[in-house]
């Protein structure tokens, strides 16, 4: 019996659960940023939510384009 096509399969099986789990913790990890800015600005305007954002970025706009990003990007499934 040959162990190659398992051994494959496994390796891409590893490689695609370790990509989900580094994209979810860079989501967390920005939906944290994002939540921080809305507590402290204590508004849900995103213009006004990128004022407050941690980033060093050149323009505004910049700034504005990251968090719209990030609320179009799908949330992480939740933990059970």
């Amino acid at each position: 019996m040959n162990d190659k096509p398992s051994e494959n399969w496994l390796m891409r099986w590893n490689e695609g659960l370790a990509k989900r789990i580094r994209d979810c913790k860079t989501v967390v990890k920005k939906l944290a940023l994002a939540v921080s800015a809305m507590i402290e600005g204590q508004t849900p305007n995103t213009v006004e939510l990128a004022n407050l954002l941690p980033l060093e970025t050149e323009r505004q706009d910049m700034r504005e384009q990251w968090l719209r990003r990030l609320l179009k990007n799908p949330l992480p499934p939740a933990r059970r």
